[in-house]
C-alpha cells in the first residue's frame, strides 16, 4: 500500500473518532439537561411510609378538579367516621378532608379544612354541591368560618370526627373538641373516605410543586358521643314541670312554656324555678301576659344571682333592666345582681310579678320587691315558664341544660 492511501485511511479514521466523541458528548449533556426538569407524575391514593394514603399530582391536565376515595366501609346507619389528614405541599387555601354518607361521586357530605384554618361542610345531591352557612344549605360557594381548634400550616396533621346523633343531627370535632353541628336528612348512612381539591393554574405551581394531601383512617373513638335527650316541659314526678335538652341544635334559641287558662287582666303569677344542670350564661324563669310564642313579658334570672326583663312582640325582643327604658339589643353587660336570689345551681327561687295598674308591673324575688318595669303593650294573657340554651361553646354537652319549674299562684 502506498503512502498517499495510507494517508488517506489514517485521516478517514481520525475524523470518525472525532465525530464519534463529539456525538457522546452532546447525548451526555443532553442527559444532564433533562434530569434537572421536573417529572410530572400522579400518585393516586398509595400508602405512604407513615401509613397514609398519598394522593399527589403535578399534572397541569388536573388543575381545579376534586378526588374521592372511599375506604368500603359501608355503615346502613352512620354512627361515626374519623380521620386524621394533613397538606404537604400545594396552594394553602383549598379544601381536603373527609366524605361520609357516600352513595356515589354526586351524592355524599363531606368535611373540608385548609391550612389556614378554615373549614366548610358540603353536600352533594344528585350531582348539585350544596354548602352549609351556619344555619341553611345554599348553592353559593360562602365565606368559611375560621376554627381554633384546627393546627395551621404543612405537613400538619388534624384529626376530623363527625358523629350522628340521629333524626339528621350531625356533630363535627376537630381535634377532639366539637366545633359545630348541622342538620339534613338527605343521607343517614353509605360510605366513608376522603376527598383531596387541586386548585387552578393561578394558584398551583405545577409542575415545580405537586399539591400532596395524605390521609389515614381512624377507628372513631365513640366515647365523646352521645345520645340526644330532648324533654320539653314533662312532669318530673316531683312537682316540677322539666325543661331538659342535650341538643346542640337548641343553642342559642330560648324556649317557652304556656300553662292553664288566660286571665284578662293578670292580677299576679308566682312561680318557683330551679335550674339542675347546665351554663350559668344563659336565663331560665316565667313568662306572663303570653299571647303566643312572639308574643309576651317575662322575667329571666340566672344561677349566679342576674336578671332581666323582656317582652316580645310580633317577634321582636326589647330588654329592660327596671323602668320604662326598653333596650333593643341585649345589655348583657348591664344585668342587675339581686341579693334576694339564691346562687347555685338545684336551689329554687320565687318569682311573682304584680300588675299594679297603669302599665305598672312590679317584681318580686322569694318575697321580696326587686324592681319594676313599665308597659302597656299587654295587661293579660297565659302564664308559664321560660328556658334559654346558651351557645355550643358555654354549654358542656352532654351534661344537659335541665330547668324545673312549677306554678305557685296566679290570678
Amino acid at each position: 500500500m502506498n503512502k498517499k492511501i495510507q494517508f488517506l485511511i489514517f485521516t478517514a479514521l481520525f475524523l470518525f473518532l472525532i465525530t464519534a466523541s463529539l456525538s457522546c458528548s452532546g447525548k451526555g449533556d443532553d442527559a444532564a439537561s433533562a434530569s434537572t426538569d421536573p417529572v410530572v407524575q400522579t400518585i393516586s391514593w398509595q400508602a405512604d411510609a407513615d401509613g397514609f394514603l398519598q394522593y399527589s399530582t403535578n399534572d397541569t391536565a388536573l388543575y381545579s378538579t376534586g378526588h374521592y376515595h372511599t375506604n368500603n366501609t359501608i355503615q346502613t346507619t352512620m354512627t361515626a367516621v374519623e380521620a386524621q389528614v394533613k397538606r404537604i405541599s400545594g396552594y394553602s387555601n383549598i379544601g381536603y378532608g373527609i366524605c361520609f354518607c357516600y352513595q356515589d361521586s354526586g351524592d355524599s357530605y363531606r368535611v373540608l379544612i385548609t391550612t389556614t384554618g378554615a373549614y366548610i361542610i358540603l353536600k352533594r345531591v344528585s350531582g348539585t354541591t350544596y354548602y352549609y352557612s351556619g344555619s341553611s344549605w345554599t348553592t353559593t360557594n360562602p365565606s368559611w368560618p375560621s376554627s381554633s381548634h384546627l393546627n395551621t400550616g404543612f405537613n400538619t396533621i388534624n384529626d376530623i370526627k363527625v358523629v350522628n346523633n340521629g333524626s339528621g343531627n350531625f356533630d363535627v370535632y376537630f381535634n377532639g373538641i366539637l366545633e359545630t353541628s348541622f342538620t339534613d336528612s338527605s343521607f343517614t348512612g353509605g360510605d366513608s373516605g376522603y376527598y383531596a381539591t387541586v386548585s387552578d393554574s393561578s394558584h398551583e405551581n405545577f409542575p415545580s410543586t405537586s399539591a400532596d394531601m395524605r390521609f389515614k383512617q381512624i377507628d372513631p373513638d365513640l366515647s365523646t358521643a352521645y345520645s340526644v335527650t330532648r324533654i320539653l316541659w314533662e312532669d318530673d314526678g316531683a312537682g316540677f314541670v322539666q325543661f331538659s335538652t342535650n341538643d346542640t341544635n337548641d343553642c342559642g334559641n330560648l324556649f317557652t312554656h304556656a300553662i292553664g287558662s288566660p286571665f284578662t287582666p293578670m292580677s299576679s303569677v308566682e312561680i318557683q324555678v330551679k335550674k339542675v344542670t347546665g351554663s350559668s350564661h344563659n336565663s331560665y324563669g316565667n313568662v306572663f301576659c303570653y299571647q303566643d310564642q312572639d308574643n309576651y313579658y317575662r322575667v329571666g334570672i340566672t344561677v349566679n344571682g342576674y336578671y332581666i326583663i323582656n317582652k316580645k312582640v310580633a317577634g321582636t325582643t326589647s330588654y329592660n333592666i327596671g323602668g320604662s327604658t326598653w333596650y333593643a339589643t341585649n345589655p348583657s353587660s348591664s344585668w342587675p345582681n339581686s341579693i334576694n336570689l339564691i346562687t347555685g345551681f338545684g336551689n329554687t327561687n320565687n318569682i311573682k310579678v304584680v300588675n299594679a295598674g297603669g302599665g305598672v308591673f312590679d317584681i318580686y324575688f322569694n318575697g321580696i320587691y326587686e324592681t319594676s318595669f313599665t308597659d302597656s303593650t299587654f295587661t293579660g294573657g297565659y302564664n308559664g315558664y321560660s328556658a334559654g340554651v346558651s351557645a355550643v361553646s358555654n354549654e358542656n354537652f352532654p351534661t344537659p341544660v335541665d330547668v324545673r319549674a312549677r306554678l305557685i299562684s296566679a290570678d
